[in-house]
């Protein structure tokens, strides 16, 4: 009996959970930029989006944050708001990227990074991000990618 009682703390955290994360590796994620956005997409560099993603959610494609300021939950690598970029089902919101919220809480992020195209493409850019603003705007971002291989998707036919 007294292991049980020693082991009820770690069991009841293993039964709430730990609070799951995916770490996604910023030359991972670079790459997958440089397969799916064009270059230069809407004057924006890989550099921008790995700081981004760096500054939202700290490459945790699983995260799951609350907004103190406006009551928002925010999810996945770049933290979409359940206000405006993604429906929770619980509150309304412009949806403007289509989905559900919990499908940018996994780790396939083509639809995180189509649903941050058409956000830069239709609003202010990396600007509705204020950790964008706070982190990266106007900053040297050269070493976000050093170290990484790009490998660009005509490259990979050679």
């Amino acid at each position: 009996m007294p292991i049980l009682k020693l082991m009820a703390p770690f069991l009841i955290f293993l039964l709430i959970g730990a609070g799951e994360t995916k770490i996604i590796s910023r030359c991972a994620l670079a790459n997958l930029i440089a397969d799916l956005v064009p270059d230069g997409y809407a004057r924006y560099t890989i550099n921008d989006w790995i700081c981004l993603a760096h500054s939202a959610s700290y490459f945790d494609s699983m995260r799951i944050s609350r907004q103190e300021e406006d009551s928002a939950r925010r999810y996945g690598i770049f933290q979409f708001s359940n206000m405006e970029h993604c429906s929770d089902g619980c509150r309304s919101s412009l949806n403007i990227c289509r989905t559900q919220c919990t499908n940018f809480i996994n780790d396939d992020l083509r639809d995180d990074i189509r649903c941050v195209m058409k956000i830069i493409r239709a609003d202010t850019g990396f600007d509705e991000w204020r950790v964008y603003g706070v982190n990266c705007k106007g900053k040297d971002l050269a070493r976000w990618i050093q170290g990484c291989t790009i490998v660009k998707p005509w490259d990979k036919w050679r």
